[in-house]
């Protein structure tokens, strides 16, 4: 699940990172990936459940498997 408002993003349920970096941040769940797309993002909470993003959030794309 995700909740996306125009500067902070919540990701729930992933099992892992792959990428993050100012631009982009991936990560991956049992369901597929999800590409979160803006500028200036970092990652505010990392705990086993959540992850907490902020900055420019552009586009949010999910690939199901």
């Amino acid at each position: 699940m995700i909740t996306v408002s125009e500067k902070q993003a919540m990701i729930e349920d992933f099992e892992r990172l792959i990428l993050v970096s100012p631009e982009q941040i991936i990560t991956e769940s049992k369901q597929g990936r999800m590409i979160v797309e803006g500028s200036g993002l970092h990652i505010r909470v990392f705990s086993a459940d959540e992850i907490i993003l902020s900055g420019q959030i552009r586009r949010v794309k999910f690939d199901a498997k």
